[in-house]
């Protein structure tokens, strides 16, 4: 009796495991826009927030003094600008005026000539031109009276926007995973260039999560945005299918491998940042392979072959092309079909030619 298997038909494939650490999938310091003093921070590490939510408060009294005069400002322009349009509106109303009582003169000079002196219209239209430039001089004070106006707005538009900025609010839904500042502290704008601001807080988005692994460039030619791709992270003893969403497009010449990110779902938010995974990079694949247990095949003077047991009992010997090969099985090219019966181990030497009892697995379940 011998112990035997059957030639099956399966997907066979070959993979290697490459570890990477999984990272937030959004990471920010929050700093303040406006440098001033911390009068709350609302939040604490590992406080989850949302997307707006408000996470701390500065004071800055001379930003309200600042509104206050740009308040001022704007209110003295508004008054200026309506005294500028009743001027306007006077000096409109003596020009129509003078220029009635000129056309009057005129009409009786041209309809009775010699009846009124020349210089009494002469008179007549100088007061006219006198009051047309007047009033076009108050024309372009009340346009720039308006610019001023528009310009007392502005100021005051971007007081209260920088007075806005006060409030530092979540820019995106996350975790607090570091505080940096506590109520009281001086907080300079994140902006200054001339000294490191110090953030207040950090915001970390880990309902999902991205996984960084270097992936060989040997095998940069099989990764594809949206290959699919089973990781296992040991620490939290579970596996988690992701997808790959990115990656440099370069290899690194130090280690020879191409930066690649998997996107991870982290609903339960049982993954941490940090935490190593183990995903299996695939190398090589053959669906729908002719297959024996890698034991079933001998090798010998660099030919392989196999010992099959016919329908009768007979060992045959019967020389074949191995393909790929895993721990498990390997693929025949050439020599076996589906279905022969291949001797996988014997307690004595069996020879080609002689009738052999063949023992296959039980099937699972079997008695």
């Amino acid at each position: 009796m011998v112990q035997a298997a059957r030639a099956e038909v399966v997907d066979l494939s070959n993979s290697i495991q490459v570890a990477g650490e999984l990272r937030a999938y959004r990471e920010v310091d929050l700093h303040a826009k406006v440098a001033g003093y911390l009068s709350a921070v609302l939040v604490d590490i590992g406080d989850t927030v949302q997307a707006g939510q408000v996470i701390a408060r500065l004071e800055a009294p001379e930003q309200e003094q600042e509104r206050a005069q740009a308040a001022a400002s704007e209110k003295r322009a508004l008054l200026d600008i309506e005294r500028a349009k009743g001027d306007l509106a006077r000096a409109q109303a003596t020009v129509r005026l003078r220029e009635g009582r000129f056309q009057r003169l005129d009409n009786v000079a041209r309809a009775r000539p010699n009846l009124i002196a020349k210089q009494e219209i002469d008179d007549a239209r100088a007061f006219l031109d006198e009051a047309q430039a007047q009033a076009a001089a108050l024309k372009g004070n009340l346009a720039a009276v308006e610019q001023q106006v528009a310009i007392a707005h502005s100021a005051l538009a971007r007081v209260e926007a920088m007075g806005a900025y006060l409030t530092i609010t979540a820019p995106f839904a996350g975790v607090i995973s570091q505080r940096f500042a506590d109520q009281g502290a001086m907080i300079q704008a994140g902006t200054a260039s001339q000294s490191q601001a110090r953030p207040v807080v950090r915001l970390a988005e880990i309902d999902r999560l991205r996984l960084v692994v270097p992936v060989p460039e040997t095998l940069v030619g099989t990764i594809y945005v949206g290959t699919q791709l089973t990781c296992t992270i040991a620490a939290a003893g579970q596996s988690v299918t992701g997808r790959v969403a990115r990656f440099t497009g370069t290899i690194n010449s130090a280690s020879r491998s191409m930066e690649t990110h998997i996107d991870l779902p982290n609903p339960g938010r049982l993954l941490k940042p940090g935490m190593v995974a183990e995903v299996k990079l695939p190398t090589a694949q053959a669906p729908h392979a002719i297959t024996v247990p890698v034991q079933a095949v001998r090798e010998r003077e660099g030919k392989s072959s196999v010992l099959v047991v016919n329908a009768q009992g007979v060992v045959e010997e019967r020389a074949v092309r191995p393909g790929l090969e895993n721990a498990q099985r390997v693929q025949l090219l050439e020599g076996l079909r589906e279905g022969e019966i291949v001797i996988t181990a014997m307690a004595t030497p069996v020879k080609p030619g002689q009738t052999v009892t063949a023992q296959l697995p039980r099937p699972p379940g079997a008695q």
